[in-house]
């Protein structure tokens, strides 16, 4: 028995990992690393006295906001708990 689920194991660890094309992340990685690349430019360009005194610049608030829905992320951490 112990051999046959070893055997089993390793078959689906080659199955899994012998298919690197399904391990690969896509096109939200590359959205989201656009977003963050833009994101840094804004805060490399705004002067640090200027985010001190007013908080984040509004394109970096408004680049965050078209692309985090917060509404939805809280109701899918919470989960059962979230009441609506």
């Amino acid at each position: 028995m112990k051999l046959l689920r070893f055997g089993l194991l390793v078959a689906v660890f080659l199955c899994v990992f012998s298919r690197p094309s399904l391990l690969h992340a896509g096109e939200p990685t590359q959205q989201l690393s656009a977003t963050i690349n833009d994101f840094v430019v804004i805060l490399t360009s705004t002067p640090v006295a200027e985010l001190r005194a007013n908080g984040l610049p509004e394109r970096a608030l408004k680049l965050i906001f078209a692309r985090f829905d917060f509404g939805e992320m809280t109701k899918l951490s919470l989960g059962s708990h979230w009441k609506s």
